[in-house]
């Protein structure tokens, strides 16, 4: 029997999985459905969906350990904050008073995904 993945690494897939084809699809839907004015933040919030859901994706290559799994959360939160406060700006001309924190937490994630990836590499090399 294979051994069971750890709820983090199930959750980061499918959040960056569904990241790509929300990406995917927020991208058509800027070319096609919106007006020049609108278009940027819908833009914006595509890439940064499809880059960190690539990003998260690549992450689970490195296995786990408690600072990876923050990096995750962080990844995952960030992205909800920044991308979510940008829909809510475009779709209901709501603030996108979120967004700076969401940026904020995306910058600290990956950040600390270097000593995070330092230190899986290291003890993959070891084993």
């Amino acid at each position: 029997m294979r051994a069971a993945h750890p709820l983090i690494v199930r959750a980061s897939v499918a959040f960056g999985a569904f990241s790509l084809a929300a990406a995917t699809a927020l991208s058509a839907y800027a070319a096609h459905g919106l007006d020049s004015v609108d278009q940027p933040r819908a833009f914006t919030a595509a890439a940064m969906l499809g880059l960190h859901g690539l990003g998260l994706l690549a992450l689970n290559s490195f296995g786990q350990g408690r600072l990876l799994n923050l990096v995750r959360w962080s990844i995952m939160l960030g992205s909800c904050l920044f991308v979510g406060s940008l829909l809510a700006a475009l779709f209901w001309q709501w603030r996108a008073q979120w967004a700076p924190f969401g940026g904020s937490l995306l910058i600290l994630a990956w950040l600390l995904a270097i000593p995070a990836v330092w230190r899986a590499s290291a003890a993959k090399r070891e084993d």
